[in-house]
């Protein structure tokens, strides 16, 4: 698509934007929806013991690993931020 819309592009920052911009906000789009996911998943195991029979509590491994995907879906959505809206890498300028 960035390629098609670089064609009719009539600046060299549409066509930065076009060619660029695009596939880097759709990649960070991505990633911020499987982070989303991994967390609320993570989030889900965690807090299902307070539901379930009384006196029932989760294995030491399944915690661990649910507290490791709560860390990393929390990093994943914070780099998602600073991905979509340019805070990490801005793109470039034309001259």
């Amino acid at each position: 698509m960035g390629q098609i819309e670089s064609v009719n592009a009539a600046t060299t920052e549409a066509k930065i934007q076009a060619l660029y911009g695009d596939a880097w906000h759709m990649t960070a789009l991505v990633n911020g929806v499987l982070s989303t996911l991994a967390l609320l998943l993570a989030v889900f195991v965690l807090a299902r013991p307070a539901f379930g029979a009384p006196g029932r509590t989760l294995p030491t491994w399944v915690r661990a690993v649910s507290w490791a995907a709560v860390a990393l879906g929390a990093l994943g959505v914070l780099l998602f931020g600073l991905m979509y809206f340019d805070i990490l890498a801005p793109l470039p300028k034309a001259a």
